[in-house]
């Protein structure tokens, strides 16, 4: 008998899961705990074919998303039908025979061509068109390391008159010059009428030293040059001044405190005991998150609220009690006071987002609405949460704070310290056996409904299916915009329905904005990396981590910093922000060695001595190394990969080892692992252990 996860309760509320005969999530029921008036379930579900690949996703308002695959197994097109109403969002996809991308056609009619270096497998040219015209025209220029050296785009998309009626985006060019580390020590560009120019310099673990950056033309990036210290011994690697700003950390390397000698400004950080941003406060302006127990975000609100923070279970809680909030149920849904957005992705890459249209009667206790994940009594646990909470205010003598921020005295803004066991137990908050009970609806008229009265169409709470709760609307009026980015995923462009150019974003090395122009109202924040952009903090998201473009650290340590104890684990991308990127903050991904494998071969690479290692035979067990050249055939015999085979999970740096299974069986497979292998594929996507 074998046993699936049902239920997942956190700090965000709860999430139940629905399986297939083959193990396969078909349904998920998230429910999001923003307040403890306002808590909100969405339902989403998926089916897959025979080969387990996504054959189709419904989304929270019901709208059905198609994956087209072609004979090799990869996605080639995708299409939407909602109430009816069909939409294409990417229109075709064509590979080459090593598998990269070389052409995409999407829904609005926008077309992007990639050419590659047959020799090197590097990206050569990336062109974007519209209605035949040409947008962007990215070229690469690369030295023997394959560093990029530069990036010329001669496109002026300002003179398609059509399409680009406010003239944004145009020509830019990029040079970059490294040291003999790989480190970017000076970059020196322009785009439209910005121009820039950025010196730095490292020490011995890759930790800045200096930045000094001048710009021109631009008003969304500043000028400026920074001296980096560190003087703290406990966390040597981590910057305890730079420029004006002076920083303190927690025992865990977290920052905590900024304060800056020229403008007499602070930021507050606070951190779970997971090492989460929890709280950041830029002089009493202040930005809550809430995360799942993956550790994904899945609440951001600005302004005025209240907050817990526990050392117990559930982890995390932080009360949400304003209406400036974004919420993120699914990756392929954000949520904020106003509207919903989808978004829709190939593998990892966003492509699309459309502006969803109507509303979500999900509230929990509201109109009928008495659905929640695994049927908790997700209220009942936060009133648990706010009764202890209040009786430690109690225990501590703490004043009870204005009317419009009770308890806010307690708070660990003001008072420097975490509630660290305050919630020993939120006891039992199951639904009580025999309700909630389904509403019946008036179906005899001149007749009252019966108990509990309900003027919507009854949901079984049980089995709630995927658009649970969504009224529907006009569709017609849903607004979709199409991304169009660089080598890096960096969003350049974003189109809408018809081809317009609505968004274009030009970028310094680290992800700051040298130009950002809109001509629509609705402004996406996927940015640097194709990551959101906190505008409130001037901080991207990548997951793990927070990422600083203009100090280029991360915000908190490495999370798997033990395994690279010879760098600083601040660092962003060993500091080449224009060859690597990271994903998830937590590992650096190579551009210019992202080799896709639509087959599901496993690869390894020796960073320090540039060998390829591939695990891959016919009974799982062998290892062949390739040297410094990655192939698609292995061993002596050049065997072949065998569709949809998955290799045993093993990590070892030697080479020509014949047999893995055997090696297992007589070694302590603790000791396979080697710091020095930092890259995996699997099935097309790169990652680490």
């Amino acid at each position: 008998m074998s046993f699936c996860l049902a239920l997942v309760e956190d700090a965000s509320g709860g999430e139940a899961y629905y399986y297939g005969r083959q193990g396969e999530v078909t349904k998920t029921v998230r429910t999001v705990m923003a307040s403890v008036a306002d808590i909100r379930t969405y339902v989403y579900g998926a089916t897959y074919d025979s080969w387990n690949r996504v054959q189709t996703m419904t989304y929270p308002d019901g709208e059905v998303v198609t994956y087209h695959y072609n004979a090799a197994g990869q996605v080639e097109r995708l299409t939407s039908n909602k109430q009816g109403r069909q939409s294409v969002i990417v229109d075709r996809i064509g590979y080459d025979k090593e598998g990269h991308t070389v052409y995409t056609k999407l829904g609005n009619g926008t077309e992007a061509t990639y050419a590659y270096d047959k020799q090197r497998d590097r990206l050569q040219v990336m062109n974007l068109t519209a209605d035949g015209q040409t947008v962007m025209e990215n070229r690469y220029r690369y030295d023997a390391v394959d560093n990029i050296l530069g990036i010329t785009n001669a496109a002026n998309p300002t003179s398609l008159m059509k399409l680009n009626k406010a003239k944004l985006g145009g020509r830019s060019s990029h040079t970059y010059v490294y040291d003999e580390l790989n480190r970017l020590v000076h970059a020196s560009g322009k785009a439209k009428r910005a121009s820039y120019d950025m010196v730095m310099s490292f020490g011995r673990m890759s930790e800045p030293l200096t930045k000094v950056q001048k710009v021109d033309s631009t008003t969304t990036a500043k000028s400026y040059n920074f001296a980096y210290k560190y003087e703290d011994s406990n966390h040597p690697t981590a910057p305890t001044q730079i420029g004006h700003d002076h920083y303190t950390y927690d025992a865990n390397g977290n920052p905590t405190l900024v304060t800056n000698d020229s403008t007499n400004t602070t930021r507050e950080m606070y951190w779970d005991e997971d090492n989460r941003l929890m709280v950041l406060s830029d002089n009493g302006k202040t930005s809550r998150y809430t995360y799942n127990a993956a550790g994904e975000r899945i609440m951001k609100s600005y302004g005025t609220m209240e907050g817990v923070y526990i050392n117990g279970a559930p982890q995390g809680i932080t009360f949400h009690e304003t209406d400036n909030f974004t919420l993120y149920p699914a990756s392929i849904l954000s949520v904020n006071k106003n509207r919903f957005t989808k978004h829709y992705f190939i593998g990892d890459k966003r492509v699309a987002s459309r502006i969803g249209t109507g509303l979500f009667n999900n509230v929990y206790g509201r109109n009928g609405s008495y659905v929640t994940a695994g049927q908790q009594d997700y209220a009942e646990r936060m009133n648990q949460i706010q009764k202890q909470k209040e009786a430690y205010y109690k225990q501590q003598g703490i004043a009870p704070g204005v009317p419009t921020m009770k308890g806010a005295y307690g708070d660990p803004e003001n008072t420097k310290r975490g509630y660290n066991s305050i919630i020993d137990t939120l006891g039992n908050h199951d639904v009580p056996q025999g309700w909630i009970q389904t509403p019946h609806p008036n179906t005899t008229p001149g007749t009252n409904p019966g108990p509990p009265v309900s003027w919507n169409d009854p949901s079984n709470p049980d089995d709630p299916q995927a658009g649970y709760g969504y009224i529907l609307n006009d569709t017609t009026k849903e607004e979709t915009f199409f991304y169009h980015s660089d080598h890096l995923g960096s969003t350049s462009y974003i189109t809408d329905d018809h081809a317009n150019i609505t968004q274009y974003d030009a970028y310094l090395p680290y992800g700051e904005l040298l130009v950002d122009e809109h001509s629509s109202s609705e402004e996406l924040p996927y940015k640097f990396n194709g990551k959101q952009f906190d505008d409130e903090t001037g901080l991207y998201y990548y997951g793990a981590r927070y990422m600083n473009p203009v100090t280029s650290l991360w915000y908190g340590g490495d999370p798997l910093a033990e395994k690279y104890a010879n760098i600083c684990s601040y660092t962003y991308c060993h500091d080449n922000p224009i060859r690597l990127i990271d994903p998830t903050g937590l590992y650096d991904e190579d551009t210019a060695k992202k080799v896709a494998s639509e087959r599901g071969a496993q690869y390894h690479k020796d960073n320090e001595s540039g060998e390829w290692f591939v695990a891959m035979d016919e009974t799982r067990t062998k290892a062949y190394t390739t040297g410094g050249t990655l192939t698609r055939d292995f061993g002596p015999k050049k065997l072949p990969i065998a569709d949809n085979m998955i290799v045993n999970d093993f990590s070892t740096p030697i080479a020509g080892l014949a047999d893995i299974a055997a090696y297992k069986r007589t070694k302590d497979i603790s000791k396979m692992y080697n710091s020095m292998f930092t890259q995996y594929l699997y099935n097309g996507r790169l990652t680490r252990k």
